[in-house]
């Protein structure tokens, strides 16, 4: 997020008025994330596939809970599992060579988020150390 709202202020001040700048940097899988946090914080990666329709309804019961019990955000989105079925893939090179951004890489931005989690206490009790 540090690099989007750096990427937001380069565009009020450098960007062209009425043009769109898309903030991005690598494109990653579901998988390919998970790989990147089993190596930097030396936890397994899963080893099994949740089938999708199971997931909808999780996800689907998790937004009831929360809307209507917890009051709390849901532990899983109907938008989030329906987006594990598309291929998203996006260029930023132009916006950000406009801009002159240069985005931080994705080890450096997962280890952030991993440390921010256990800082917050969203790693279920668990003592995840980043590499």
């Amino acid at each position: 997020m540090r690099d989007v709202a750096l990427g937001m202020v380069l565009a009020m001040e450098n960007g062209k008025q009425g043009r769109r700048y898309l903030l991005g940097h690598e494109n990653l899988t579901i998988r390919e994330i998970f790989e990147h946090l089993a190596r930097l914080t030396g936890q397994p990666e899963p080893t099994r596939r949740v089938p999708y329709i199971v997931a909808l309804m999780a996800a689907c019961i998790s937004e009831i809970v929360a809307d209507v019990c917890t009051h709390s955000m849901p532990a899983a989105t109907l938008t989030g599992v329906k987006l594990t079925r598309r291929v998203m893939r996006f260029d930023a090179s132009r916006s950000l060579a406009e801009l002159g951004l240069r985005p931080r890489g994705v080890d450096q931005s997962i280890a952030d988020a991993v440390e921010w989690f256990r800082m917050t206490g969203w790693t279920g009790g668990l003592r995840v150390r980043v590499r």
